[in-house]
């Protein structure tokens, strides 16, 4: 009877005890499966997408023309013991400048005040505060035409009127043909960058499936400096001969591709 009541309890106790173990396991088995689920979930966050293959190269467009405006800057400068006579003096002179360039063809729409300035003019001779002796008055003036070839006869006139200072000569490219120009050079400088990128892809055995971005990363307009022969024209008593030269515009790209 005894060994009897032994066993019972043995079984019973195994019994309870494989309950308890069973228990444990599922209990962990929950939080265990939403840890791997949310661990799957942010390793597909990561690697979910295929990262783009790219290939970037830059380009360069250049377009030489000859320029086709001229702008040259001019003054009249006066001195005078009163800014009053100075001012005077000089609105005379370049009333008669004015009226000399519109002879040549040249509309007053193509003339501009660029600048206007009244300084006194100081005395250093004594050891004392410096003293104004006179009044000095510039005025500045800016030609614009399309007749390049009267730049010389611009000048002349000019100083035959009452000019004394001739500040620059530029030649370069109106708005629209700038623009015209920039469109060229662009054009230029993309192809330049898709053939580098094909000489590329041919050297490394790649295939340029598309275009992701292109981008603008400079655009250069390079004028001529004038040349000027003024001062052996006035001995000859002619023209002052004034060229030109020929000017450029520079376009550089960047173009990323896509590859794969």
């Amino acid at each position: 009877m005894a060994d009897e009541t032994k066993i019972l309890s043995l079984a019973v106790g195994t019994f309870i005890l494989t309950v308890i173990i069973l228990g444990v396991v599922v209990y962990s088995a929950v939080p265990l499966t939403q840890t791997t689920k949310s661990t799957q979930q942010k390793f597909l966050v990561v690697t979910g997408g295929e990262k783009e293959k790219t290939l970037t190269v830059y380009g360069v467009g250049t377009v030489k023309a000859s320029p086709d405006q001229l702008k040259i800057v001019l003054a009249v400068v006066t001195e005078a013991k009163t800014a009053r006579q100075a001012a005077s003096e000089n609105a005379e002179k370049m009333d008669m400048v004015v009226k000399a360039l519109k002879s040549l063809g040249i509309s007053e729409s193509n003339l501009k005040t660029s600048g206007y300035q009244i300084t006194p003019i100081y005395s250093y001779k004594t050891k004392n505060t410096p003293k104004i002796v006179g009044y000095r008055v510039t005025d500045t003036l800016t030609v614009t035409t399309k007749n390049l070839k009267s730049a010389g006869k611009i000048i002349d006139m000019a100083v035959e009127a009452g000019v004394n200072k001739i500040s620059s000569v530029h030649f370069g490219f109106s708005d629209e043909t700038l623009a015209k120009l920039k469109e060229e050079a662009l054009i230029k400088a993309v192809n330049n960058a898709a053939l580098k990128a094909e000489t590329i892809a041919k050297s490394l055995n790649i295939k340029i499936v598309g275009v992701k971005r292109v981008t603008l990363t400079s655009f250069q307009p390079i004028l001529p400096r004038p040349i000027s022969m003024y001062e052996a024209a006035a001995e000859a008593k002619t023209i002052t001969p004034v060229f030109p030269g020929e000017g450029k515009v520079t376009v550089r790209v960047n173009v990323v591709y896509l590859i794969e």
